[in-house]
């Protein structure tokens, strides 16, 4: 029965995909704290690489100020265990290593038809379908009440990815919040 809570627990704070602590790269372990120098040596440059802004608030409740940087998300798809990796990269080091299903390295946009599910990362779809014909970003700061009723502003980066499968096709459209996707829908049918 404590094992049952512990995978619980477990599968509560990792949504998505499974953390892990390193991954190799041709027998080369990369582990969260390592440099971007040594994440590119030991495997090389990720398959797709963005950038996304991320805001934190640091300090006390009384005293908060809000820190803006740039996260860099890595995916390097199917390493020799067949499974595909995110590496999160802060401040010039492995912050995080995320643990994927195999990814299907389609890269034809016709794929856009293709089922993905709420919460797939955008280095996922991108691999799968190429990149899209069109692409909007934008940002948003939203104010969410803690627990403790104090008011934090969070950042999301919305983007909207459109695929043109071709003449006589429905146009796919892939929304996004901070990397996740968060809903698909389909525009009108492409010209002829």
């Amino acid at each position: 029965m404590r094992y049952l809570r512990w995978l619980v627990l477990g599968l509560l704070l990792c949504p998505g995909g499974v953390f892990a602590a390193d991954m190799r790269c041709e027998g080369r372990l990369v582990g969260v704290g390592d440099t971007v120098v040594e994440l590119r040596a030991k495997c090389g440059a990720p398959a797709f690489r963005r950038s996304q802004p991320r805001l934190s608030a640091v300090g006390t409740p009384d005293d908060l100020s809000y820190v803006r940087e740039q996260v860099e998300i890595w995916t390097y798809p199917n390493q020799p265990n067949g499974l595909g990796r995110v590496v999160t990269v802060r401040r010039g080091r492995v912050a995080s290593i995320e643990t994927l299903g195999k990814l299907a390295l389609n890269r034809n946009p016709a794929c856009a038809r293709r089922s993905f599910s709420k919460g797939t990362r955008v280095g996922t779809v991108r691999l799968s379908c190429g990149a899209p014909m069109d692409r909007a970003v934008w940002e948003e700061q939203r104010v969410v009440r803690t627990r403790s009723g104090h008011e934090v502003r969070r950042l999301v980066v919305h983007e909207t990815w459109t695929y043109d499968p071709g003449p006589g096709r429905l146009i796919r459209i892939i929304h996004f919040e901070n990397g996740r996707l968060t809903r698909t829908e389909t525009g009108h049918r492409s010209p002829s």
